[in-house]
């Protein structure tokens, strides 16, 4: 696959999501769940097909859509429907709305199943060498974040 497909259609997605849709702070989840479909299905297919990151908000009743949730929950809400829609179909509202899923809104994007990876550098930089991933980040200790990089540990 070209280069460019893996950086600057992404980063091309991305800046489309800046501007006009306001966005909910905590749907972080969501994003990185459909990110790491859109890439996958990109690599597979060699097409950049925008995932509905709102239908994940909207289905997925174990995350709570603008207040949180795990990319796993979101994962398996798309396994058990068979796929997911595209943004186009279904695109993000920043806000909680009614579910939609076939045949209502068809998915564009089709997933089986997926894997989870140990807490090892090593796992990881193998696995994103042939694929995107999707991860999470307990971002609690951020509320109250202004202007120094907090400290964590």
């Amino acid at each position: 696959m070209e280069e460019n497909l893996r950086t600057d259609k992404f980063m091309d997605r991305c800046l489309q999501r800046q501007g006009g849709t306001k966005f909910c702070l905590r749907s972080c989840w969501a994003f990185s769940t459909a990110a790491g479909i859109e890439g996958i299905n990109a690599i597979s297919t060699g097409k950049l097909i925008g995932l509905s990151e709102q239908q994940l908000m909207d289905c997925d009743k174990k995350s709570n859509a603008c207040n949180g949730g795990l990319v796993k929950n979101a994962l398996d809400w798309v396994v058990s429907n068979g796929g997911i829609a595209s943004d186009a179909d279904y695109p993000y509202k920043g806000k909680n709305e009614t579910c939609r899923k076939p045949p209502e809104v068809k998915n564009s994007a089709f997933v089986k199943g997926y894997n989870h990876l140990p807490n090892s550098d090593n796992e990881i930089l193998c696995a994103t060498a042939i694929q995107p991933i999707s991860v999470c980040l307990n971002a609690t200790g951020f509320k109250n974040y202004e202007s120094v990089i907090p400290i964590l540990c």
